[in-house]
Protein backbone atom coordinates (compact mmCIF):
# COMPACT_ATOMS: atom_id res chain seq x y z
CA UNK A 1 0.00 0.00 0.00
CA UNK A 2 2.66 2.42 0.59
CA UNK A 3 4.29 1.90 -2.78
CA UNK A 4 0.79 2.59 -4.26
CA UNK A 5 0.67 6.22 -2.13
CA UNK A 6 4.03 7.21 -2.56
CA UNK A 7 3.67 6.50 -6.18
CA UNK A 8 0.75 8.64 -6.36
CA UNK A 9 2.20 11.37 -3.93
CA UNK A 10 2.29 14.30 -6.33
CA UNK A 11 -1.27 13.76 -7.38
CA UNK A 12 -2.24 13.56 -3.76
CA UNK A 13 -0.26 16.61 -2.72
CA UNK A 14 -2.15 18.37 -5.76
CA UNK A 15 -5.90 17.09 -4.66
CA UNK A 16 -8.18 18.90 -2.34
CA UNK A 17 -8.99 15.61 0.08
CA UNK A 18 -12.53 15.57 1.86
CA UNK A 19 -12.62 12.99 4.12
CA UNK A 20 -16.55 12.57 4.95
CA UNK A 21 -16.78 11.20 8.45
CA UNK A 22 -20.51 9.53 8.97
CA UNK A 23 -21.56 6.88 11.04
CA UNK A 24 -20.75 3.20 9.80
CA UNK A 25 -24.00 1.84 9.58
CA UNK A 26 -25.13 4.69 7.68
CA UNK A 27 -22.72 4.29 5.37
CA UNK A 28 -23.10 0.45 5.12
CA UNK A 29 -26.53 1.43 4.53
CA UNK A 30 -25.67 3.74 1.87
CA UNK A 31 -23.13 1.36 0.03
CA UNK A 32 -25.35 -1.51 0.34
CA UNK A 33 -28.26 0.35 -1.42
CA UNK A 34 -26.31 1.66 -4.15
CA UNK A 35 -24.95 -1.33 -5.07
CA UNK A 36 -27.83 -3.35 -5.03
CA UNK A 37 -29.38 -0.76 -7.12
CA UNK A 38 -27.36 -1.26 -10.07
CA UNK A 39 -28.26 -2.23 -13.28
CA UNK A 40 -24.95 -2.38 -14.95
CA UNK A 41 -21.65 -5.28 -13.57
CA UNK A 42 -19.31 -3.74 -11.58
CA UNK A 43 -15.69 -4.20 -12.45
CA UNK A 44 -15.59 -5.20 -8.61
CA UNK A 45 -17.17 -7.22 -6.64
CA UNK A 46 -19.95 -6.09 -3.91
CA UNK A 47 -18.53 -6.19 -0.57
CA UNK A 48 -19.92 -7.98 2.32
CA UNK A 49 -21.02 -5.66 5.74
CA UNK A 50 -17.67 -7.20 7.74
CA UNK A 51 -14.90 -6.04 4.56
CA UNK A 52 -16.67 -2.85 4.26
CA UNK A 53 -16.44 -1.86 7.51
CA UNK A 54 -12.67 -3.18 7.53
CA UNK A 55 -12.30 -0.80 4.55
CA UNK A 56 -14.04 2.62 6.59
CA UNK A 57 -12.05 1.70 9.39
CA UNK A 58 -8.64 1.57 7.83
CA UNK A 59 -9.42 4.33 5.88
CA UNK A 60 -10.46 6.08 9.28
CA UNK A 61 -6.97 5.02 10.94
CA UNK A 62 -4.95 6.11 7.97
CA UNK A 63 -5.72 9.82 7.76
CA UNK A 64 -1.72 10.54 8.19
CA UNK A 65 -1.72 9.60 4.95
CA UNK A 66 -2.79 13.14 3.81
CA UNK A 67 -0.51 14.69 6.74
CA UNK A 68 1.24 16.95 4.07
CA UNK A 69 -1.58 17.63 1.50
CA UNK A 70 -2.14 21.35 2.31
CA UNK A 71 -5.98 21.17 1.10
CA UNK A 72 -6.99 18.25 3.72
CA UNK A 73 -10.23 18.48 5.72
CA UNK A 74 -12.47 16.09 7.89
CA UNK A 75 -16.27 16.86 7.38
CA UNK A 76 -18.75 15.78 9.42
CA UNK A 77 -21.77 14.57 7.44
CA UNK A 78 -25.47 13.03 7.86
CA UNK A 79 -27.74 11.73 5.60
CA UNK A 80 -29.90 15.32 4.98
CA UNK A 81 -30.79 18.18 3.02
CA UNK A 82 -27.82 20.58 4.46
CA UNK A 83 -24.79 18.41 5.28
CA UNK A 84 -23.97 18.94 1.68
CA UNK A 85 -23.08 23.09 2.77
CA UNK A 86 -20.89 21.87 4.97
CA UNK A 87 -18.59 19.96 2.02
CA UNK A 88 -19.28 22.35 -0.53
CA UNK A 89 -17.38 25.48 1.65
CA UNK A 90 -14.95 23.49 2.36
CA UNK A 91 -14.18 23.01 -1.66
CA UNK A 92 -14.79 26.68 -2.22
CA UNK A 93 -12.20 27.50 0.83
CA UNK A 94 -9.54 24.61 -1.02
CA UNK A 95 -10.34 25.65 -5.03
CA UNK A 96 -9.26 29.65 -3.72
CA UNK A 97 -5.58 28.32 -2.33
Amino acid sequence: MEKEIFRLKETIDKSIVIFLEKDGDVCWKNYIGRETKKTEKSSYPTLKKDEYLDMVKMFEENQSVYKDTKRYSRVKVKNDNSSWRKVFKEVEKWRKT
